[in-house]
Parts: structure tokens; sequence; C-alpha cells
């Protein structure tokens, strides 16, 4: 018996995943998958490896559960949704474009509009607050954006990188929390495209993060026009957004109630139009088609999301667990997720921001 099975309940045997589409290239795939030092964090032996699940095994696993997948009108959010819905959970859906009885609109660029998308989960009469009254089994949190140079702030003044992949999952979790609608066994899966270990000289040191997630909110009074911004610093802030959110879900295991798993993931590839708020309209197409032959399809990220789920709820191997889920492995999270006084600095920096708003 392996050393990260011992002590853990008897899981499938993992399976090759499946349903790749037919216009992969294997090679470039596989080199793709095992040679991104820049990414890839080292495998965490004792979270282990989820397997890939069958559709009767993902029954098992969801049906009869209650679920909130935020942002999932589109792109992986769509394709998580609709994999626990097949597998018989049932599934509220948070987007832009959601609409009832299975869905709610909701602006997560403001914390108004993430506070109000929780004031309306709690309405008890509301489609939505039947499925959540007695708590979610499982929250899925996918919304996240690209830079975008050309208007890089949000109404709140808030960096709109920092807005969607720090603040608004940030306000939503502890409000969720707060109004009791997290089951007393919710898993909760933080999915972020850039949510991966990144090397020091990228992101700095926790000095470095501290001042550069303080300049993306622009002071008060808001300047009219806001400023424009570039490609350079947005990405480099949306790296930076990446270890942040490893130092906030280390943090929020610390807040939320004992029985809250929390899990994050790196997606993959998917091919989508959200870079086009980061690059030339001409540029956008050649990026695209330069991924395709990489990217996974919907189906295939459904799939080994709910894989992963299944496998750090059942696990709970500690407060926290960090999944590249392409490879259906746990990885370690970054090694500032560990440094307690950035963690304490970052979460008492959201709550200023989310008071402030």
């Amino acid at each position: 018996k392996s050393e990260e099975s011992k002590g853990r309940p008897r899981q499938p045997t993992r399976r090759p995943t499946r349903h790749r589409p037919d216009t992969r290239v294997p090679m470039l795939s596989s080199l793709f998958r095992t040679a991104l030092p820049l990414t890839l964090q080292p495998k965490d032996e004792e979270a282990g490896v989820a397997a890939a699940l069958t559709p009767a095994e993902l029954r098992s696993a969801y049906e009869g559960s209650t679920a909130l997948v935020v942002g999932g009108t589109r792109g992986i959010g769509k394709s998580i949704a609709s994999t626990l819905s097949a597998a018989g959970a049932a599934v509220v859906v948070v987007g832009r474009s959601a609409a009832p009885p299975g869905g709610v609109a909701a602006d997560l660029s403001t914390a108004a509009g993430c506070k109000a998308l929780v004031d309306e989960l709690s309405t008890a009469g509301s489609s939505s607050g039947l499925v959540a009254r007695n708590g979610f089994s499982f929250v899925v949190l996918t919304a996240g954006v690209w830079p975008d140079p050309s208007s890089p702030y949000t109404a709140d003044g808030v960096d709109k990188v920092i807005a969607i992949d720090l603040l608004a999952r940030h306000v939503l979790l502890t409000r969720l929390s707060a109004a009791g609608l997290l089951a007393a066994k919710c898993s909760v899966m933080a999915v972020l495209a850039s949510g991966q270990w990144l090397p020091g000289p990228v992101v700095g040191d926790a000095e470095a993060i501290k001042e550069r997630l303080a300049a993306a909110v622009l002071p008060r009074p808001l300047p009219t026009p806001p400023p424009s911004g570039s490609v350079a610093t947005g990405m480099r802030l949306m790296l930076t957004a990446a270890v942040a959110h490893d130092v906030w879900l280390m943090g929020m295991g610390g807040r939320l109630p004992d029985g809250v798993t929390l899990l994050s993931t790196f997606p993959g590839l998917l091919v989508s139009d959200l870079m086009a708020s980061t690059f030339p309209s001409w540029l956008v197409p050649l990026l695209q088609g330069a991924m395709a032959p990489l990217a996974d399809s919907a189906e295939t990220m459904g799939a080994n999301h709910a894989a992963v789920l299944a496998a750090a709820t059942s696990r709970r191997a500690g407060r926290a667990t960090y999944w590249a889920a392409p490879l259906l492995e746990a990885r370690r999270p970054h090694p500032l997720a560990e440094d307690a006084a950035l963690g304490a600095w970052l979460l008492e920096w959201l709550d200023g921001l989310a008071e402030a708003a």
C-alpha cells in the first residue's frame, strides 16, 4: 500500500483521463503538462492523485447534493456546472447572463454586487433560495478576468483582476458563511487560471506583493476619468493575484467552520475569448489557434474538476489543498501561503476594501 493512500477512504482505481478532443496533439500536450516549471509546483504527495471518475461514480459522489457555481454561464464554470448537474446535483449557476429558475444574474465586479448576490441566495421564496435553504454542499468559484489595459478599474476603483480574482471571492465566501449558506460539510473549490506557484523573481517577496496589491486600488476621491493601464502591468498583477490567491485560501481556512473543505485548482487550457480584453483584436485569434492543439475540451475540464472536488472532499488532507486539474494531481501551494503575517494582512486588506465599497 502506498504512503499517499494510507489511512484514507478507498478511492476508485485511477483511469486515464477520457474525452480528449480529436484535434489534440498528444506530444505537444504531454510537453505542456509535464514541462511547465513556470507554473507547476511539485506534487503534494500527502494529498495525492484524484481518480478520473465514470458517470456512475460521479453520480454516487454528487446525487442529491446542492452546488453553487459562480461564473457558471461560460467556459470552465459552465462545464463544471453541467457535469455536477448531470451527476444529480441541484445546481445554482451565477453569472451576468444567468436567469431563473436555475440561475442568478449578478455583477461581481463590485463588493455591492457580491453582497446583493448573497442576499438573493438568502431569500427563501426565490428559486435559488429554495436550493440553498439547507446550505450548499459544494461551492465552485470560477469567475475571473484577464487584464483590461484600456479600462483597468471597476466602479469601486479596484483593478478588475484583483476585484474578480480576489475581492469577489473573499466577499462571497465570507458572506455565504455568515448567512449560513455553507453546509456543515461544504467543499469550496476556487478555480483560477493563473492560480499556480510562480518563481520569486516574477512576483517578489511578501512586501512586494503588498505594494503591488495596494497600488491596484485608486485613491479616493476616484479620478475622472480613471487612468488607463498597460499589458505588462496587467499581466504582472495577474501573476501577483495567483500567489495572493494561494495566501488567501490558506488564510480563509482559519476563518471558516471546521467542516468546510477548501481547495484551489489550476484548470488547464480552454480556448475562450477572455483574452480579448488584454490583446489587440488581430492577435487574439492567433493566440487561440496556437492554444487549440494543447487545450482540453469543456467536457474533460468539467469531469476533471468534479473528480478533484470529490477526491479532496473525501480525503480532507489539511485545511486547504491545491490541485493541477489537467493532471488530476495535488500541488504544493506557494511558500508564501504559509506566511501567517502576510495572510493576516491580506484578509484585513480585503475586509477593508469590502467595507469601503
